[in-house]
């Protein structure tokens, strides 16, 4: 038959099946319970392409609970954004034992999602140990999480934030020759035990610090090398530049 084709006809009064607008910007734990308001958006929180974990509001064990199964939930299912955040005051990277182990599963997990964004937030203050009875116990203001190197291999990483994740020699040549798409990496705060940055591809550096003192326990950097011939932008901090030579 001839003629242009029939318009779609669309029923404004069918329920939408799409995220509320502010979906991708909630943290993980609020996105989960947001498939008690609609049954189209019960096992929607599965397949969103965008995680901010924050471990504000939990307790340690609760914390890797949920996290462990929030990813085993999604399985492979692709992301362009992952972040974890220990920004509440029970919760900390680098302590509890085995969840170092586990937060750097959770680290591999996105990476191997294939994911674009990755942001990793340390924190620093006071910790509790999860028994709310239990005494808080003081933390060394400039301890860092100690991040597995082996994980960073993946094609499609373009942006990595770090706060107070420690940066050895070993993490920085994996990140650089594993991650070829790689071109902005943010460092703030973070303990760094390598002199030398070399990537081909990477765009922007920043190294900043906000009162953590780099230079009074790892010492001067007399032989920094930044070995980056695609670089547009370099961020150093005041604080980073005054270990410099």
């Amino acid at each position: 038959m001839g003629g242009s084709a029939l318009p779609r006809i669309y029923d404004q009064r069918a329920p939408r099946r799409a995220a509320p607008p502010h979906y991708v910007l909630l943290p993980a734990r609020d996105a989960v319970r947001t498939c008690v308001l609609s049954p189209r958006w019960r096992h929607l929180w599965v397949s969103t392409p965008h995680l901010n974990v924050d471990a504000e509001g939990f307790y340690k064990w609760r914390f890797v609970e949920f996290v462990t199964t929030l990813l085993l939930r999604r399985g492979c299912t692709p992301l362009d954004s992952f972040w974890l955040r220990a920004n509440g005051p029970t919760v900390f990277l680098y302590d509890f034992g085995n969840t170092a182990k586990n937060a750097n599963n959770w680290i591999c997990h996105a990476l191997r999602s294939n994911v674009q964004v990755l942001g990793i937030v340390e924190h620093c203050g006071t910790i509790a140990s999860g028994d709310e009875e239990e005494e808080d116990m003081e933390v060394e203001e400039d301890m860092t999480f100690q991040i597995d190197h082996y994980a960073f291999t993946s094609s499609y990483l373009k942006r990595l934030h770090l706060c107070r994740v420690s940066i050895s020699n070993r993490f920085t040549k994996q990140l650089f020759s594993g991650c070829p798409a790689l071109e902005d990496l943010e460092m703030i705060n973070c303990n760094i035990y390598t002199s030398e940055f070399s990537s081909g591809t990477l765009k922007n550096l920043t190294i900043d610090y906000d009162g953590f003192p780099p230079c009074e326990r790892h010492g001067n950097k007399d032989d920094f090398v930044i070995n980056m011939p695609s670089l547009v932008s370099l961020r150093l901090g005041s604080f980073f530049v005054k270990c410099l030579p």
